[in-house]
């Protein structure tokens, strides 16, 4: 048996039920700026913003200023901000 590839896709499932929450999280009520999200074992923090696809000339640029600005909202958030937790244990706090 070859637990690593076991490993893998128990961690790739994990993965795409995260980003699914969290897509369902938006559409149920948009935010942007960063939040915490947490599961039963792990707490992920995100970096949420929207850019207009207009400004930029092509998807590489667009998202190399999404990168840099979702950093420096991560920044912030982590050496100065409000704390906003959610999870689909306990709500919004």
């Amino acid at each position: 048996m070859d637990w690593g590839s076991l490993f893998s896709q128990s961690f790739n499932e994990d993965k795409v039920a995260c980003s699914n929450y969290i897509q369902r999280m938006y559409k149920f009520k948009p935010f942007e700026g960063v939040k915490i999200v947490e599961d039963y074992d792990d707490a992920y923090l995100i970096s949420v913003l929207s850019l207009p696809v207009d400004k930029y000339p092509n998807q590489s640029m667009m998202m190399r200023v999404a990168d840099v600005k979702a950093q420096s909202q991560a920044s912030t958030f982590l050496n100065c901000s409000n704390i906003n937790v959610s999870s689909p244990f306990l709500g919004q706090r």
